[in-house]
């Protein structure tokens, strides 16, 4: 399909939007469908598959949520233990270009299996800051009950061609989980709106350090 666009740029990035769209509707009818062990192992590798003959990237969202797909820790488990390996190589290489295509589906499982710790860890072996993986370091921290911690990470993560407003968003739904969705910045006389998505900015961390 692709090809019928070869030369339009912008029917080309509507068609991929389209396309991703269509897949993350369908991750979680993949995630509840009833299967057994067995069953499931299957549909994994054949999706796999899928995942790794698409050279066009589609199914990216799909590999970021791996560890759900998995249905199980379990699971989770053997795939993280697969793709740790190969991640860890290239975090660790010096050499400029190294790159793992399946990061998130790594990063995604550590966090399926309840294995935290390790996803900050290999997330401190890249010389360089990416959104699209610390995301995965937040959630970390959220899953170990350091909220301010996991504000902080988010804010450090901010540099040249990340997303901002990702990272805001991310920021911002921390605080509103912490109830602070009203709060004052430092030194504010009035409460900063919720859409302004900068409600976090200048705020004491340790007001959330124990919530």
């Amino acid at each position: 399909m692709t090809g019928a666009f070869a030369n339009d740029s912008a029917r080309q990035a509507q068609w991929r939007a389209f396309v991703r769209k269509s897949r993350l509707q369908n991750v979680p009818m993949i995630i509840t469908a009833p299967a057994d062990g067995t069953v499931r192992d299957k549909w994994m590798d054949r999706l796999w598959k899928a995942v790794e003959e698409d050279g066009v990237d589609y199914l990216g969202p799909v590999a970021d949520c791996w560890g759900e797909i998995c249905a199980s820790t379990e699971g989770a488990n053997r795939w993280a233990d697969t793709l740790c390996p190969t991640l860890r190589a290239c975090w660790s290489d010096p050499r400029p270009g190294a790159y793992f295509k399946r990061s998130t589906a790594c990063l995604s499982c550590l966090m399926a299996a309840g294995r935290h710790q390790e996803v900050l860890d290999l997330l401190e072996l890249p010389n360089y800051l990416f959104w699209h993986y610390h995301r995965y370091g937040v959630q970390a921290l959220l899953a170990m009950g350091k909220k301010a911690q996991a504000v902080q990470y988010a804010e450090a993560s901010r540099g040249l061609n990340q997303s901002d407003s990702a990272i805001d968003l991310a920021c911002e739904d921390i605080l509103i989980s912490s109830g602070l969705h009203e709060a004052r910045p430092i030194g504010a006389t009035v409460c900063v709106p919720r859409s302004a998505r900068l409600i976090w900015r200048g705020f004491a961390p340790w007001r959330i350090a124990t919530q």
